[in-house]
């Protein structure tokens, strides 16, 4: 009707039997339509133009914001959470095989396999065996997707068996928290012990090693039950010649030891390794005389002597150790 109504306005001979107030009002009325007219497509066309370039202006941000600022910040919040269920027992049935501590995390998730504590704060290390290579490199605990990842043990790892060396990877969220340990000697000063407890047992270690290595290399370190002492000893011995790290700790092929694998999300991984303590073995380490080496360089040890911790953060008088 509207259209109709227009051809009418702008037909000439229609429009020279009217009188000039009425012509002039309907020449008004033809230019207020035609300029509607432009105005609504042009206002369409932007609307609909800068739509697209916000959505993909919101896209665009909106990946990096999700994937580095708010996954981080949900797995921080996660981790710090479970804490509070270790040590919790199962609300249903378990496994007669899961101890009592591990019962809250089992339900949570099966994989669970121990709980590592460094640096007075711990987290849970799963068992990759009922998922595939590199699942836990990219999945929370709780099995959400999440570049964090989830501290593991290596496939070598035998939770049935003994195991010469208990090999754990830590992902750079959690292995930056260890990266002191490779440049500073007072953070290995006040942090000496690792604790894992396991599905098996509960073992206390000492460091004894600290290797660097660049990034992609960590797996020349990656060796587990050696046929004979020989090839352990040789192993232990290319642990010692690399260190960067002097300690009064030592180790004998009669030991197990641990080796946690922190990557630092930089160019190189720092590597701890750490032997079980002997029997009835006290768990203070003499630290007075600890010396960190940078390159070759010797860095000179300051002020802190007979800081002696356990995993409790019991400070105890300098103690030497047991051996």
């Amino acid at each position: 009707m509207a259209k109709e109504k227009m051809d009418i306005f702008e037909d000439e001979n229609y429009l020279q039997g009217l009188d000039p107030l009425t012509l002039r009002r309907t020449e008004q009325e033809i230019k207020k339509s035609r300029r509607h007219k432009v105005f609504t497509k042009k206002s369409v066309t932007k609307f609909v133009v800068w739509f697209i370039v916000l959505a993909i202006i919101l896209g665009v941000s909106f990946y990096p914001a999700y994937t580095y600022l708010y996954k981080p910040y949900y797995a921080k919040n996660f981790y710090n959470s479970l804490k509070y269920f270790y040590g919790d027992a199962a609300e249903g049935s378990v496994p007669s095989n899961i101890p009592e501590k591990f019962g809250k995390l089992y339900e949570m998730n099966s994989d669970i396999g121990g709980w590592l504590t460094v640096e007075n704060y711990g987290f849970p290390v799963a068992l990759s065996k009922n998922k595939e290579a590199g699942y836990y490199c990219d999945h929370l605990f709780n099995n959400k997707s999440n570049p964090v990842g989830t501290p593991y043990f290596d496939d070598c790892y035998n939770a049935d068996k003994y195991n010469h060396n208990t090999i754990i990877h830590l992902k750079p969220f959690f292995g930056e928290g260890l990266a002191p340990y490779s440049t500073d000697i007072n953070f290995y000063k006040k942090n000496p012990l690792i604790a894992l407890d396991t599905l098996e047992k509960d073992k206390v270690y000492k460091i004894f090693a600290i290797v660097k290595v660049d990034e992609g290399y960590a797996n020349d370190f990656v060796e587990n039950n050696f046929d004979t002492d020989a090839e352990y000893n040789e192993y232990l011995n290319k642990i010692y010649e690399k260190s960067i790290l002097t300690t009064s700790v030592g180790v004998s092929t009669s030991r197990s030891i641990l080796t946690v694998i922190a990557e630092g999300g930089a160019e190189y991984t720092t590597i701890i390794f750490a032997r079980e303590l002997y029997e009835n073995e006290s768990p203070l380490v003499d630290v007075s005389n600890a010396k960190l080496t940078t390159a070759g360089m010797v860095v000179s040890p300051t002020d802190v002597t007979a800081t002696d911790v356990t995993p409790t953060d019991a400070i105890a008088t300098d103690v030497k150790d047991e051996e």
